[in-house]
């Protein structure tokens, strides 16, 4: 039976793959198991390529340390909703 979501040692094989081809300007591949967010900073890498400043390199470390973090420790609802409305500009906290 396949598995539908990666394992952290898969995302983080990815990750390695993906951020050397991103550093070469080629950018990742979109069925690498990574999540949208790492994705979208490996393709900023890509588009920054030759002249690839640290911080973004490091954002995207920090993206993809958060998504084995999810998966290792999955987020309840309550947290998952909050982010996607974040990530939607919405406050919560105000309604």
């Amino acid at each position: 039976m396949k598995r539908d979501r990666p394992t952290a040692d898969e995302v983080r094989r990815a990750f390695d793959a993906e951020l050397a081809n991103s550093l070469t300007g080629a950018g990742p591949r979109t069925d690498s198991g990574l999540s949208p967010q790492v994705e979208d900073l490996l393709w900023d890498i890509a588009d920054a390529h030759p002249d690839v400043p640290d911080s973004l390199v490091n954002a995207a470390r920090a993206a993809v340390d958060q998504q084995v973090h999810d998966i290792e420790n999955p987020p309840s609802r309550a947290e998952s909703l909050r982010r996607l409305a974040a990530q939607a500009g919405i406050d919560l906290d105000d309604e």
